[in-house]
């Protein structure tokens, strides 16, 4: 054996004693507080996602009210499609009209309403008339909302647009289908 004097064999046994706790906290007690780190991560996103579900349920069970509060005030034969074209005739952009497509699109939260979607091609139209055509359908309160809306420049006119589009609106079901 080595002669050490027992100073260095103090220091000798102290650092191996150093070493052994160092590797043991790397080892053992720094991955559990790694990993309850992650977990409080984890829980903190898990809360955050929770809040955000209530809040949009809140949301749903609001605009559930302002549906058949919508639904109720509208007459018995209300038409989309009749509705917007009464309106494209108010604003004139009637002429620009290229088609009209009414369809619709089963709702998976309420069975006992449809959505009803009228898409609307426009061709060669202004600006202002689009944007007069889009104010009057949304001002009413009917409930009608905007789905999408394409704008594209129409050959090289200045100032004229092609637009696409496409509204809808919820509408009772009949007590017959």
């Amino acid at each position: 054996m080595l002669n050490l004097s027992i100073r260095e064999t103090r220091l000798i046994k102290f650092a191996l004693i150093f070493l052994s706790v160092f590797f043991c906290i790397q080892t053992g007690f720094m991955p559990v507080l790694d990993k309850k780190k992650n977990l409080e991560n984890i829980l903190a996103g898990k809360i955050r996602s929770l809040e955000t579900m209530i809040r949009l349920s809140r949301q749903v069970q609001t605009n559930s009210g302002y549906k058949n509060t919508h639904i109720r005030q509208r007459p018995e034969n209300f038409s989309l499609f009749a509705f917007l074209d009464l309106q494209a005739r108010k604003t004139r952009v009637k002429k620009h009209i290229v088609y009209m497509k009414p369809y619709t699109r089963k709702t998976a939260m309420d069975p006992s309403v449809y959505l009803s979607v009228v898409k609307i091609k426009l061709q060669n139209i202004c600006l202002g008339s689009l944007i007069d055509f889009i104010q009057n359908m949304e001002s009413t309160d009917r409930g009608i909302v905007i789905i999408s809306l394409s704008v594209s420049r129409a050959g090289r006119q200045k100032n004229r647009l092609d637009a696409l589009v496409e509204t809808g609106t919820l509408m009772k079901r009949d007590k017959r289908e």
